[in-house]
Parts: C-alpha cells; sequence; structure tokens
C-alpha cells in the first residue's frame, strides 16, 4: 500500500523517536553497535555508497544579507506605529501575516507560521512574496509561487504553493546604527567587529542547514543502492508493534476508539493500517541495517563530545528534561549512542560524496 503524505508525516515524527522506544529491548547492550548485534550480510548487501554525485548551492553571506539583518535588529529596538487598516502596504513596511504553504495540494506542517512579521520588500520569503503583498490591505488574502532552496532540506528544488493572510502592518522609528549602539545592546566595540560576527553566525546557520539538504539527497541514493535479502523478524515484529502501539495510546489519549482513530486521522481500517506499518517499519528497518553496516565497514566511532553535544540538543529540544543523566536514566545509554551513530554515519557519506557547487548561490 502507497503511504499518503499525511501518512508519512505521522510515520516519520515516530520513526525519529522509535529506536529510543526500542530501548527496554536493547538496554544491557554494551556497544554503539547494540541493536543489530550480529552478521548483517545475511541481510543486506551494500551498494556504493562513497561518492554519490550531488549538486548544491554555494553557500555565501553578502553584504546585503547583512544589511537585512542589522535591519531587523535595529527593528527590536525601535518604536512601532500601526499602519491604518485601509491603507495599502508598501515595500519597508513591516507585514504580519499567516503564511500556509502547500505541496502538491498537501499542507507542509513545518513551514507553516502561524503570525510571521517581516520587512515588506527584502525578500524575506522571496520576491515572488514580496510582489504579491505589496499593495494589500489588512484581511487581504493572497497566493503566490515559490522555489525553495537547499536550505529547505527534503522540500529543496520544489515549487510550493504559498497561502498568506494579512493580519496588519506597521512602521518602525529605528535607533541610529552606531559604534555606540552595536556596544550598548550587542557587547561589540565597533560596527565592523559586530557585522564580522554575524556574517560567521549567518554563515554557520545556512551550512547546517544545507547539511540537512545533502544528508537527505546522499542518503537517498545510499538506500537505492542497497539490497535487502531478508528482513530480521524480531525486529521487524518489534517495529510493527510500537506503530501500533503508538496509534492506539494516541487514540486513547484523545477520547477516541483505535477503529475511529485510524478512519479520521488516515482514512483506513485497522487491517489496512497494519499493512502501511509495515511497508514502513521495512523502510525503517533497511535504513538502520544500512547504517550500522557501513560504521562497522569503515569503522566510524561516536566520540565523548559528540555524544555530550547530542545530549544538549535532545535536552534543548524536549521540555521534559533538563540534566544529560536525566535523559540516559529515561532511554538508555547505549540507544542514545545509536541515534548519534545515525548522524555520524550520514554525515559520513556526505563527507565522502562528490558535491558539485553550482555558480548560484544560497542565500
Amino acid at each position: 500500500m502507497k503511504l499518503g503524505n499525511k501518512l508519512k508525516a505521522g510515520f516519520a515524527a515516530l520513526a525519529m523517536v522509535l529506536p529510543i522506544l526500542l530501548s527496554g529491548c536493547n538496554s544491557e547492550k554494551s556497544d554503539a553497535y547494540a541493536r543489530f548485534d550480529y552478521d548483517l550480510t545475511e541481510y543486506i548487501t551494500l551498494g556504493e555508497y562513497k561518492g554519490i554525485p550531488i549538486t548544491a548551492s554555494n553557500i555565501e553571506v553578502t553584504q546585503e544579507d547583512i544589511d537585512m539583518q542589522v535591519q531587523a535588529l535595529l527593528a527590536q529596538k525601535g518604536e512601532s506605529k500601526n499602519i491604518p487598516e485601509d491603507q495599502a502596504l508598501v515595500a519597508g513596511d513591516n507585514i504580519i501575516c499567516r503564511c500556509i504553504v502547500t505541496l502538491d495540494g498537501e499542507a507542509i506542517p513545518e513551514l507553516y507560521e502561524e503570525s510571521s512579521t517581516f520587512i515588506l520588500g527584502i525578500g524575506h520569503y522571496g520576491e515572488e512574496i514580496d510582489n504579491a503583498l505589496i499593495g494589500t490591505k489588512q484581511g487581504d488574502k493572497v497566493t503566490a509561487k515559490r522555489t525553495l532552496g537547499d536550505m529547505y532540506g527534503e522540500y529543496a528544488g520544489k515549487t510550493v504553493d504559498y497561502e498568506l493572510y494579512v493580519l496588519g502592518g506597521y512602521n518602525m522609528a529605528l535607533p541610529a546604527y552606531t559604534d555606540a549602539f552595536v556596544k550598548a545592546f550587542y557587547g561589540y566595540e565597533t560596527i565592523e567587529k559586530f557585522e564580522a560576527e554575524l556574517r560567521n553566525r549567518m554563515l554557520a546557520f545556512r551550512r547546517e542547514n544545507q547539511m540537512g539538504y545533502l544528508v537527505t539527497q546522499c542518503w537517498e541514493s545510499v538506500m537505492n543502492n542497497v539490497t535487502v535479502l531478508q528482513y530480521p523478524e524480531a525486529e521487524l515484529k518489534e517495529n510493527v508493534e510500537y506503530y501500533v502501539a503508538d496509534a492506539q495510546a494516541t487514540a486513547e489519549s484523545i477520547g477516541m476508539t483505535y477503529e475511529l482513530y485510524l478512519d479520521n486521522v488516515y482514512g483506513m481500517t485497522p487491517e489496512e493500517f497494519e499493512v502501511a506499518i509495515e511497508d514502513q517499519a521495512k523502510a525503517d528497518l533497511k535504513s538502520d541495517m544500512v547504517v550500522y553496516a557501513i560504521a562497522r565497514a569503515e569503522n566510524l566511532t561516536i566520540s565523548d563530545e559528540r555524544y555530550t553535544q547530542y545530549l544538549g540538543r535532545f535536552i534543548d529540544e524536549y521540555d521534559d528534561f533538563m540534566y544529560p543523566y536525566e535523559v540516559e536514566n529515561t532511554f538508555g545509554k547505549e540507544i542514545l549512542r545509536s541515534e548519534v551513530l545515525k548522524e555520524v554515519v550520514k554525515e559520513y557519506v556526505v563527507e565522502v560524496a562528490n558535491i558539485t557547487y553550482s555558480a548560484e548561490t544560497e542565500a
């Protein structure tokens, strides 16, 4: 059964934490390869994973980019004055709008913005969006198309539809941009030093986003080159059971029967859902086996520093934890290290890929 976008999105979210949910079955293993402590050549044959060809845009930060960021920071320190509801917005105005982004009619939740504020006319969402919004008034709705860049990961290169609801606008009385300003608010002695730091941070952010795109593209190619001989029965059953248990728990938490929940959310009967689950469980299991196989083949390991960084990111993302030991006590150190191993392997595949950088730059 082919999964729809809604079902894929639901499974993708669970797939991110599935190995952690499975920690109870593997918590006594002692190394980073805990889940598959046996010969994987009986189950998969690795294809080519080095030298994967991929094209990406150059990453740079221009002075124009710096100027845009400076204007946004000045706006944070300025005083605002609302634009009348019946007055058309022009380039340079600050606009507030709700953004709904769809691809082939399916909403992209991670790009949804309930209340996005930006300066009109500087290309925050691209020229196409600015052109659609200039001249609008509070309460207007407009649509526009935009092709997304590398920093949008799996959606890079896709042409998406924006549905924009204008919630309002305002103008800012901005403070003077001087050495005194950057020293008073940001601790830098001069504008030159301040802008150098801005450039470094913007470059780091853009490179991090591009890495997500490169990992997605490279890993897709790696997976296409793999031959599955058979699936380990115990691990496949384990994956399926946790998908079912998660759906049942979610249904119970919102006061619905399992059958009604599946029908409302996925448009499926329990039988159809379980068929779809098995397909997804196999895909997840295949990916996990490939990670471990490459790690062993290349002797990839996890440094204590990398593991500590992962725990820090985990704590930042989930509000339930304040300290690393809480995360480890909940999920188990070995399983957490296996998640870090996935990152290490996928980054390695990018490192040894044959990447061609186009002349076009990614802003």
